[in-house]
């Protein structure tokens, strides 16, 4: 059986002093070959197995040196733990030592003891006050999602109730009714305000050609005859008509400079008509804007 299969410690006389090895992860350490040193050496020892054990049942150990002055110390230590050591003598190879040597302590003081076990309980405690940290923090951040989602489902049931009011309004019938009623009346709002714009426009216009002819009536002067009146567009105007001279064609289209319902009154052509010894004319003029 190899060493590493036991709970193995190691000792090892080195340059005078004594070299401790275990495998309990726990280290090396030097102790000085002098009868006090080999006492420390052994109630160090002591306490490791006797820590360990209490939670490790440990039956067997097997202890491995290279000098036989460990002898005694190895039969102090067998009767005092009343465990079954074995020993032997020999090199321990350097696979197994890095198999077993995981960290390294170091007393320089002869007297010095060193507890190589850790405070398992303080480990224990550390670890207890991180798991409860870590749980109160789980905690915590459930606390705040079942919140978040509480809120969540709140708003989602107002909007359902919302979506559902609005749609039991859209389709109660006195509503549509109402709203039907409402367009209806402000379509014959509309229809009203139409017509009486248009009557409006209407009259206002009709007054506006009144207007225009009987101008048009007082300003024809003698030899005169307008046939047609033509208003394509805006303000524009033009007159055709008959006169007896031309004179008589020029002093017409001062006299339409003059009124205050022309302006710009031109004479765009005048031609004669042999058959009626009459000359046919067109003027061109705008309405003012009164």
């Amino acid at each position: 059986m190899e060493i590493a299969d036991y709970q193995t410690f190691i000792f090892i006389l080195k340059s005078g002093n004594i070299q401790f090895i275990h495998s309990l992860n726990f280290g090396t350490q030097n102790y000085l070959t002098s009868s006090q040193c080999l006492k420390t050496l052994i109630e160090d020892f002591q306490k490791i197995l006797a820590s360990y054990n209490q939670e490790n049942k440990i039956t067997k150990i097997m202890l491995s040196f290279t000098n036989s002055e460990l002898v005694p110390v190895l039969k102090q230590l067998e009767k005092t733990l009343k465990l079954p050591l074995d020993t032997g003598e020999g090199t321990i190879e350097k696979k197994e030592l890095r198999l077993e040597m995981v960290a390294v302590g170091l007393a320089s003081a002869p007297k010095s003891k060193i507890n190589l076990l850790p405070d398992k309980a303080q480990k224990t405690e550390k670890l207890k006050s991180q798991f409860v940290y870590i749980k109160y923090f789980l905690l915590g951040v459930s606390f705040l999602i079942l919140v978040f989602l509480g809120l969540l489902y709140i708003r989602t049931l107002r909007l359902d109730y919302q979506i559902t009011e609005i749609k039991t309004k859209l389709n109660d019938p006195n509503i549509q009714f109402q709203r039907l009623n409402k367009i209806e009346n402000k379509i014959q709002k509309v229809q009203k305000l139409n017509t009486g714009r248009m009557k409006i426009a209407r009259k206002s216009v009709s007054f506006l050609w009144d207007d225009l002819l009987t101008e048009f009536a007082n300003l024809v002067p003698q030899g005169v005859h307008l046939i047609q009146i033509e208003a394509p567009q805006g303000q524009q105007m033009i007159l055709r008509g008959e006169a007896k001279a031309i004179k008589e064609a020029f002093n017409f289209v001062q006299l339409l400079n003059t009124s205050k319902y022309f302006k710009e009154a031109n004479l765009q052509n005048i031609k004669q008509i042999k058959e009626k010894k009459l000359f046919d004319f067109n003027i061109s003029l705008e309405r003012t804007r009164l």
